[in-house]
Order: structure tokens, then C-alpha cells, then sequence
């Protein structure tokens, strides 16, 4: 089958091509007309390259794949695929939703350099749709600037290309199509065999963020990896970029990096995760007993709870291991460092969930703003014991995250 051309029928008549919309390494998509409605699709197929190879039939059974992953996606920022494929010359075809914008590479070519507010608001719709993605069972294997479109009028992102889209299984080893765009890949990509999992998606995210924010490709993973080069930090790129953003970046790669390396998948715990580790089966107010004191956890000894007497205040964070663990080995539960959890703010648990997973609906938030707010746990080097207990919580802005008493605490 040669390029469809402008006016062309297919499916006997069914839809009209108007125009080319892009090629990519396995398939060409078009602008058509649906001839009945006159509604405007995006009809996208193999390209002419991959029609002649020797493997064509193996090829094929991908691209269905490709369809009927996306065919199972139902979400504001991923491509809608209409469940209806059809053959055309002996190729199979899927129907889409045509979106009209440009992709994020065009788009920061026209533009420039781009606010941080607005590339943020971007890669946080992009980040969404991957959520959705991963809890189907899926990998995208190919987020780049060129795969995300950005709605005519608006800053509304519509994820494209599922081309190398693949079923995972976390924490185990898989074989994979070693395929993936230079500067955009992670090194688990170069490779057949390897440990895959969310964090695949989440570096050429980091990596995407990296270049519509300071317009230079990241060196290539495989490169880094042969020299032992560091990434340079994007700030060096556009001194504009806050602190806050520049760390992020460079903590996702390690982050990405470390799970890669184990296998298993990092992140935050929820609220009801954290008070159940805290406690370690116990009912107390701290999972020492009724009271603490500094010889037990670093926290403003100047003050005290029940009948402690006042004791040490060490005005620092402390080394993890400096005082004990409670019964399920964890340190530092209490003081040290706030820690943040995975739940939005809210006030009270009214309508909490039951099974212990991030609470992040909006119920009980009164305002708007409080959107930006996340929880804390544990108390701080700095705080009064009773700010340390088990059940004891706060509120962060998240543009704060980086304050001298805040930390995190992964799970996996």
C-alpha cells in the first residue's frame, strides 16, 4: 500500500482523507472525513517502511495491540480510540479523535522558552494520563514533546502514540523492544531484557519537563551511563527555573534510577500507611509509650508531654539511626523531619478512604487553593513533643517542600 493521498476514499467510501498529520518510526497518521457526518477523525496506520519488512504479519499484531490497549483508555488526556478497526489493502487501521493544536515540540518552537507555571501545567496533565495508563497495566515507552498535543486555545494535553505502548509487571524482569527516542529513553530501554516499570515513563517525563523548560536535549542515557556523566542540572540552562523545580528534576532521575536498579516501584505512602508504620501495632500516643523524651527521638526537648521532665534540645536533624526504631524497625517516626504524605489536606476524615490509598478528592476542602496543600506527619527536630504524636498532622504547601525541617519517607 503506497501514502494515501488528499481526497482519497477508504473503507469503500466510509471516510475521505484530507491530509498527512505525521510519520513516525512504525505508523503515518491522517486527517479524514467521516463521509456521513462530515465529523473530522485522525486515522493512523503503519507506514509504507514497515509494510516491506520481512516481519510485516509480527508488526501488524503490535499495532493491534497498540489499538486495543488504547481502546481500553477512557481519559480526558489520552487520545481517544474508537473500538472499530477496519483493513485497508491488507493493513490494519485505527480511528481517533482528531485534536486539533499542536504537538509540545511546535509549540515551544513558536513560543520559546516557556513560564515554569505553564510547563508545569502541562507535564502535571501529562503525568495524569500516565497514572491512568500504568494502573491499566501499561507502559507507554515513548513520552516526548512530539507525542503530547496541546489543544487549540488552551493548554489542555491529549497524550498521542501508543506505538511502543506495552504490558509490565512490576518488579519482575521482561523482554522488551530494545526502541526508544534518543534523549527521551531511559537506559532500561537500550536494553532487550530488563527491569520496566512506571519510573520507564516517569524519566522521559523528567526529561521532556528538562527541555521546554531550557530548550537543550539532556544527554542521551546511554551516554551518561558510558562516561559517567552527571546530568547537568537545568538550571545552568535558564537560571530562571526555581530551586524547587531544578531539584525536582534531578531527584525524579535518581529516584527513576533507583527503582530501575531494584525493580520495585518508590513513592509516598498515604496518610493511613504512615500512622499505621508509626504505630507499629501500639495505641499510645507514641509508639514508645504515653510520653517521650530526647533520649528517644530528636524534637524540642525545652518542652515536654505528660509527666517527662525537660531533657536536650539538638536545634539539628540527626542522623537516621541516633535514636531507636520502633517495633517494625523504622526510625525517626518521631521528630526529626516532617514527612510528607501522598493525601491532599483535609480537615477531618469524613469520607476518608476505607482501604488505605491516597485521599485525594477534594472533598472538605473549603477553598480552592487549599489544592496545593498536602499532609505532614511525625513532627520535627524543631517542634514541641505533643506536635510528634502518632495522630498528630499538618498542612504544607507544596511550594514549600524544600523547608530546612521537611523530608520524605518512600515506600515500595
Amino acid at each position: 500500500m503506497s501514502q494515501w493521498k488528499s481526497g482519497q476514499p477508504i473503507k469503500q467510501g466510509k471516510y475521505i482523507i484530507e491530509q498527512l498529520l505525521g510519520c513516525g518510526g512504525f505508523g503515518v497518521t491522517y486527517r479524514a472525513k467521516e463521509s456521513s457526518s462530515g465529523k473530522l477523525v485522525a486515522i493512523k496506520t503503519l507506514n509504507i517502511y514497515q509494510q516491506f519488512k520481512p516481519d510485516f504479519s509480527q508488526i501488524q499484531e503490535k499495532f493491534l495491540n497498540e489499538a486495543l490497549c488504547l481502546a481500553r483508555c477512557h481519559h480526558p488526556h489520552i487520545v481517544e480510540v474508537y473500538p472499530q478497526l477496519f483493513q485497508e489493502d491488507g493493513v490494519w487501521c485505527m480511528v481517533m479523535d482528531y485534536v486539533e493544536g499542536q504537538d509540545l515540540a511546535s509549540y515551544r518552537q513558536s513560543r520559546g522558552q516557556l513560564l515554569e507555571a505553564e510547563a508545569l501545567e502541562i507535564i502535571k496533565q501529562v503525568g495524569e494520563a500516565l497514572i491512568y495508563v500504568h494502573q491499566q497495566g501499561f507502559l507507554h515507552r515513548d513520552i516526548k514533546p512530539k507525542n503530547i498535543l496541546l489543544q487549540r486555545d488552551s493548554l489542555s494535553v491529549v497524550l498521542i502514540d501508543f506505538g511502543l505502548a506495552r504490558e509490565f509487571i512490576p518488579g519482575e524482569e521482561q523482554s522488551l523492544t530494545n526502541w526508544g527516542t534518543e534523549c527521551f529513553a531511559p537506559i532500561e530501554q537500550y536494553e532487550r531484557r530488563g527491569n520496566f516499570g512506571a519510573y520507564t515513563d516517569v524519566y522521559a517525563l523528567a526529561a521532556t519537563l528538562y527541555f521546554v523548560l531550557t530548550g537543550e536535549l539532556p544527554y542521551s542515557a546511554t551516554i551518561r551511563q558510558r562516561g559517567n556523566i552527571p546530568l547537568v542540572p537545568p538550571k545552568h540552562h535558564n537560571h530562571k527555573i526555581s530551586d524547587r523545580v531544578n531539584n525536582a528534576i534531578l531527584k525524579v532521575e535518581f529516584c527513576a534510577r533507583l527503582s530501575q536498579k531494584t525493580g520495585r516501584m518508590y513513592r509516598l505512602p498515604s496518610e493511613a500507611e504512615w500512622e499505621y508504620a508509626c504505630r507499629a501495632g501500639t495505641t499510645t500516643p507514641f509508639y514508645c509509650g504515653e510520653t517521650i523524651t530526647p533520649e528517644l527521638a530528636n524534637f524540642n526537648g525545652s518542652f515536654t508531654y505528660a509527666a517527662a521532665p525537660k531533657s536536650i534540645y539538638h536545634r539539628q536533624s540527626t542522623d537516621v539511626g541516633s535514636f531507636p526504631p520502633n517495633a517494625f524497625g523504622l526510625y525517626d517516626m518521631h521528630g526529626n523531619v516532617w514527612e510528607w504524605c501522598a493525601d491532599l489536606w483535609h480537615s477531618n476524615y469524613k469520607g476518608a478512604p476505607l482501604d488505605g490509598r491516597p485521599w485525594n478528592g477534594a472533598e472538605n476542602n473549603q477553598f480552592s487553593f487549599m489544592s496545593r496543600f498536602r499532609v505532614l506527619r511525625g513532627g520535627s527536630w524543631v517542634s514541641r513533643p505533643k506536635q510528634c504524636r502518632c495522630a498528630s498532622r499538618l498542612n504544607g504547601n507544596l511550594d514549600d517542600w524544600s523547608l530546612f525541617n521537611f523530608g520524605l519517607r518512600v515506600v515500595c
